[in-house]
């Protein structure tokens, strides 16, 4: 298939699913996951307890410099491995690409204890 095509049927998989599948696959979809993720949100908001865990320690090294937007909600946060996401977002200069970092429903108590003081 073309790489085009790919990057349409890419928009329709949740992160999870494509990361499990293309990551480390071959070198042609390693470049097409670092355009997908230059152009699409990394999406947090919809991974389950066991896929934020997932997603954290296994792919979260690699998509992190790839990603222009990234998308939290306060579901993640309280998982089991929303402090390695944390961990991850406080150290900004690993972002070299992000523009858009959305928090979705998140208590005032987390902003201040959190992102302040990152």
């Amino acid at each position: 298939l073309a790489n085009e095509l790919l990057l349409e049927i890419f928009d329709y998989l949740i992160t999870r699913d494509l990361l499990r599948a293309f990551h480390r696959l071959n070198q042609r979809f390693h470049h097409l996951l670092i355009k997908h993720f230059r152009a699409s949100t990394l999406d947090f908001s919809s991974l389950s307890k066991k896929d934020t865990s997932i997603v954290s320690q296994h792919y979260l090294p690699f998509v992190i410099h790839h990603s222009r937007s990234i998308r939290l909600s306060t579901s993640n946060l309280s998982r089991c491995r929303g402090d390695l996401v944390l961990f991850h977002l406080t150290n900004f200069s690993n972002f070299t690409h992000l523009q858009s970092l959305s928090f979705i429903a998140l208590p005032l108590n987390f902003y201040s204890s959190n992102i302040i003081t990152a």
